[in-house]
C-alpha cells in the first residue's frame, strides 16, 4: 500500500485540514470542525471518510478532556503545596517565638532542679500535659501580640490559675428536710424525715446567709459562719418559712438585704422579708410555673420566666409589672418555655438573658423590648442556667451535657469554649461562676469544676 494520504475537505470561505494516518484524523479544530458538520458536502463523503472523521473527532474529545483532567489535577496540587508552605511557615514564625519566649523566661527564672523534683510541681506539669491541646491554643492567641512581654503574662494567667487547685474540700453540709409534722419542739430538737429536692442555694449579697428551697414547699435560711464551723455536727437554720406551693428558684435583693424573692410550680413570685419570715407582696401574672427569678445587681428590679413562655419583669416597690419581654408588640414572640433569666452585672443594666426549653438564649434590652439584642442556638437540649463570669462573658448550661462560654457584645457573640466531663440530661444540677471557674452539678452525684481557658474539667468531687 501507499503512504496515507491527505485530503482537504472544505466549504465556502473555510477549509479544515484532516490528516489521514494509521489511525484516522489526528488533529481539528473545534470551531471549523463545527462549520464541516454543517456543510452540505458532508453527504458526499465515502463511508470510510466518515468513520476516520468520527475516529479524529473522538481523538480530540479524548484529548482535550485529559489535558483538563491534568490541569485540574495540577491546579489541586499546587493549592495543596501553598497551603502547606503556608502552614510550615506559620509553624516556624511560632517555633521563632517560642524560642524567644522561653529565652524571656529562662533569663527571668532560671532553673531548679527541686522544684522541677516536687511532688507538687509534677502533679501541676501532670495537669497541663494532659490538656496540651488548649494551652497551645491559649498560647497561639497571644503569640502575635505587638508585646511579648504582655503577652507571656497573659498567659501566665492561665497556667496559674488552671493549676492553682486541685481538688474541692468539703466545708459543710446540712439536710433540707421537713420536720416531722407530730414534731413540735424548738429547732434544737429537730428531727428530718423526709429527703426532698432541693432546687434552689443562694448566697445573700454580703455572703452571710444562704437560703435554700425545694419542692416541700418550705424557704431555709442558715448564717455561713455556722456552717463553717467544723465542731458543729448538724446545722440549722436560722429562720424557715412556708410556703403554699413546691418553690424553683430564689433570688436575694442586692440592695435590700433583707428582701428576697421566690417563684413557685403555681406561677406565682412571692417577695419575702427574711428578717422576719413574712410576705411583703405577691405577683400573680405568670399563667404557668416558673422556672427562675434574678434580682438586677443595684436596684429592685427583678426578672421571671415562666413556662408561659414569658419573662417579666417587676418592681419590688410596685404590684404591677413592669413590662414583659418580648413585649406584646413584638414581631419576634417567643414560643419556648423559659428555664433560666439572668441579669447582666453592671450597676446600671438593662440587659436581661434568658435561656429556653428549645435550646436557644435571648437577651434583650430592657429598653427596646421589641426584638433581642442576640440570640444563641448552639446548644442541643433546653438551657437549663445562665450566667454571667462578667459584662462580656456568658456562660450556659444545657441538658446536653455540656456548658459553653461566649464572648459577647451589642454587634457580635462568639462561642469561645464548650465544656464537657459532667453528665447532665434530665435534670438542673445547678450552675455557679466565681473569677474565672465554672462549678456545676452532675447526674453521677459529683460537683464538676472548669477554668475558662480550658474545656475539660480541672477537678470534680463526689
Amino acid at each position: 500500500m501507499g503512504s496515507p494520504k491527505a485530503s482537504t475537505f472544505g466549504w465556502p470561505g473555510s477549509s479544515i485540514d484532516a490528516v489521514h494516518g494509521r489511525d484516522g484524523i489526528a488533529a481539528a479544530s473545534g470551531d471549523r470542525v463545527r462549520g464541516l458538520l454543517q456543510g452540505d458536502f458532508i453527504q458526499n463523503m465515502t463511508k470510510e471518510e466518515l468513520l476516520q472523521l468520527r475516529h479524529g473527532l473522538g481523538e480530540v474529545i479524548k484529548n482535550n478532556a485529559l489535558k483538563a483532567d491534568n490541569e485540574l489535577v495540577l491546579r489541586s496540587l499546587e493549592k495543596f503545596r501553598d497551603a502547606r508552605i503556608e502552614e510550615l511557615n506559620k509553624l516556624q514564625r511560632e517555633v521563632d517565638i517560642l524560642k524567644k519566649d522561653v529565652s524571656i523566661l529562662s533569663s527571668r527564672t532560671p532553673s531548679r532542679k527541686d522544684v522541677a523534683e516536687d511532688d507538687a510541681f509534677m502533679r501541676k506539669l501532670d495537669k497541663i500535659r494532659n490538656n496540651v491541646g488548649d494551652f497551645e491554643h491559649l498560647w497561639i492567641n497571644e503569640a502575635y501580640g505587638p508585646n511579648r512581654q504582655k503577652a507571656l503574662d497573659r498567659f501566665s494567667v492561665h497556667v496559674n490559675h488552671f493549676t492553682k487547685y486541685n481538688r474541692l474540700e468539703l466545708i459543710a453540709s446540712w439536710r433540707h428536710r421537713r420536720r416531722n409534722d407530730t414534731d413540735h419542739s424548738s429547732l434544737s430538737g429537730d428531727t428530718f424525715t423526709q429527703a426532698n429536692i432541693v432546687s434552689s442555694i443562694e448566697l445573700d449579697k454580703e455572703c452571710r446567709r444562704v437560703a435554700t428551697a425545694g419542692v416541700l414547699r418550705q424557704i431555709k435560711i442558715f448564717e455561713v459562719d455556722n456552717l463553717k464551723d467544723r465542731s458543729v455536727k448538724m446545722h440549722f437554720p436560722i429562720q424557715e418559712f412556708a410556703t403554699k406551693a413546691k418553690l424553683s428558684s430564689l433570688s436575694w435583693n442586692k440592695h435590700i438585704s433583707n428582701h428576697l424573692i421566690s417563684a413557685d410550680y403555681n406561677g406565682v413570685v412571692s417577695l419575702w422579708d427574711a428578717d422576719h419570715g413574712e410576705i411583703v407582696r405577691e405577683y400573680e401574672e405568670h399563667t404557668n410555673k416558673i422556672w427562675s427569678v434574678d434580682y438586677a445587681k443595684a436596684s429592685n428590679i427583678f426578672a421571671s420566666g415562666s413556662n408561659d413562655t414569658k419573662v417579666i419583669i417587676w418592681d419590688s416597690l410596685q404590684e404591677a409589672s413592669v413590662q414583659t419581654i418580648p413585649s406584646e408588640d413584638s414581631p419576634e414572640q417567643n414560643r419556648a418555655q423559659v428555664c433560666c433569666v439572668k441579669f447582666s452585672p453592671e450597676s446600671n443594666s438593662q440587659k436581661v438573658v434568658f435561656g429556653c426549653a428549645d435550646s436557644s438564649v435571648h437577651c434583650y434590652d430592657l429598653r427596646y423590648p421589641r426584638a433581642p439584642l442576640f440570640s444563641l442556638r448552639k446548644h442541643d437540649n433546653a438551657v437549663s442556667y445562665v450566667s454571667f463570669i462578667n459584662s462580656r462573658q456568658l456562660v450556659t448550661a444545657s441538658t446536653d451535657s455540656t456548658l459553653k462560654l461566649w464572648q459577647i457584645e451589642d454587634n457580635s457573640q462568639e462561642l469561645v469554649r464548650t465544656f464537657t466531663g459532667h453528665k447532665n440530661q434530665t435534670n438542673f444540677v445547678g450552675l455557679s461562676v466565681h473569677d474565672q471557674f465554672i462549678s456545676c452539678g452532675s447526674e453521677d452525684n459529683k460537683v464538676f469544676n472548669y477554668y475558662t481557658g480550658i474545656s475539660k474539667p480541672c477537678f470534680s468531687y463526689s
